[in-house]
């Protein structure tokens, strides 16, 4: 038995250790947060509409192992189910948060966080999603993911070190970031200074 509580547009949520279920409606143009059980293995949704839709239902189920009808992927930390009658023409954006055991990612991703990713399952095949860190406790670090749609999913790592070519690249970036700003700083000092001189002289 789940544990019901109230949603907008007269829908319901249920939660059991294995599932949980969301029935609702929703205008264009707005937002809807859905927590989700614990057990299940993601614990929100946020999805902005692109599209009304008066009946909305969404089902987050845990899955133990991998389905029968999805192909091997290596290095799974778990595998999720969200099934939906939504069509990716009536969602805007949708993120899914997620938390993995950093004793986990010590040793199946190297100790990288950031060699941590959602996949989606969709046209036959994995596809990465853009996974990003979302801060962290003792235990878990933190991820939300950002999916066109919903279907099968799983979170997996990476245990390949980026080259040091790479690491290079994210360097240069940072330092092309930092230069940016040292100059838009340097540009108000500047402009502060020629007022301050104007008042003076004028």
């Amino acid at each position: 038995s789940g544990v019901w509580g109230g949603s907008s547009g007269g829908g319901y949520t249920t939660n059991t250790e294995t599932q949980s279920v969301f029935k609702f409606s929703i205008g264009a143009g707005d937002s809807k947060k859905l927590s989700i059980s614990k057990d299940v293995g993601v614990s929100a949704l946020d999805i902005d509409f692109k599209a009304a839709v008066p009946n909305a239902d969404i089902t987050v189920t845990k899955v133990d192992e991998k389905p029968s009808d999805v192909t091997t992927i290596p290095n799974v930390y778990r595998y999720i189910k969200i099934s939906t009658n939504l069509l990716e023409s009536d969602i805007k954006e949708a993120k899914i948060e997620f938390s993995v055991e950093k004793s986990w990612i010590n040793i199946n991703a190297v100790g990288r966080a950031t060699n941590v990713y959602l996949n989606r399952y969709s046209n036959g095949k994995w596809s990465k999603l853009d996974t990003l860190t979302a801060g962290s406790d003792e235990t878990y670090q933190k991820y939300i993911a950002y999916t066109p749609g919903f279907s099968y999913f799983v979170v997996s790592a990476d245990k390949t070190i980026p080259s040091i070519e790479e690491e290079f690249k994210v360097s240069d970036v940072k330092a092309e970031r930092n230069e940016t700003l040292n100059e838009t700083i340097e540009v108000a000092v500047n402009k502060t200074e020629e007022v301050v001189f104007e008042s003076f002289t004028g």
